[in-house]
């Protein structure tokens, strides 16, 4: 289907979160051997929020964990709390418990923001350049992931692009502090320029309380930031379990 960003999106409703953490594997599972198989390495940035730690725990299952090729995966976060990873707060800090911690990554290949409780513009700047000189540019000169995981919440935000915030305007920074009024504090967060560069875009959404912003965002009555990610030359996804979904018409899902 297309949605209101005129982006063509793949769209899996899941039964329940379980299932979808199955289908998000899945999906991890077959874009690293991928880009591993393409080149040798694969470049990932993973979301915060409470959805993902469902796939980190199914990824740290053994006969999902060895599937995965971790020593050649460089990861990033798309957007970070302005807390010292210790904190429950920190998107880099939870990866590192959950999935980092338990599987056999290679060190040298995580990338976290730099110093984000300290400066969140020096931090985002730091992090921008890190990405230039690692992650692999495509032909327009840009970084390109090979795969972006997205949350959404339940007012059409994304990573750390929150509705009236001054990133939702970036059209030159790739990595950018963003002040969130209604959380009255500064946040890292990837930008659309760099977001949509990306060769897969994955949301991964739960729960009924996205269920009319999702649907105002898939059936185009209404803008939110979340509907401005569109790959330009990469593939969109959409993962939801069947409470986020209910209020999408069935023609616009494909079922599982």
């Amino acid at each position: 289907m297309t949605d209101n960003s005129g982006c063509q999106s793949q769209i899996t409703v899941c039964p329940d979160k379980s299932d979808l953490a199955i289908q998000a594997a899945k999906h991890f599972v077959q874009n690293a051997v991928k880009a591993v198989a393409a080149k040798g390495q694969c470049y990932v940035a993973l979301s915060g929020g409470s959805t993902p730690k469902l796939l980190y725990k199914e990824l740290c299952k053994p006969e999902i964990s060895q599937l995965i090729p971790w020593a050649q995966i460089h990861f990033f976060v798309s957007d970070e709390r302005c807390v010292p990873e210790s904190s429950d707060e920190s998107n880099f800090g939870n990866a590192k418990r959950l999935l980092f911690d338990l599987v056999p990554v290679n060190q040298a290949n995580l990338h976290p923001c730099l110093d984000p409780g300290k400066d969140p513009a020096r931090s985002a700047s730091a992090l921008e350049t890190l990405i230039k000189k690692t992650v692999p540019l495509n032909g327009d000169g840009l970084p390109s992931f090979d795969l972006i995981w997205l949350g959404m919440g339940p007012d059409g935000h994304t990573a750390s692009l929150f509705p009236d915030t001054l990133a939702l305007q970036e059209k030159v920074r790739l990595v950018k502090e963003n002040f969130v009024p209604k959380v009255e504090a500064s946040r890292i967060t990837f930008t659309y320029k760099l977001i949509n560069q990306a060769k897969t875009v994955i949301f991964l959404v739960s729960g009924s309380d996205k269920a009319q912003v999702l649907s105002e965002i898939l059936s185009a009555k209404k803008n939110y930031p979340a509907a401005d990610v569109c790959p330009i030359d990469g593939e969109l996804v959409w993962l939801l379990d069947k409470e986020a979904a209910s209020q999408l018409s069935a023609s616009s899902c494909q079922q599982k």
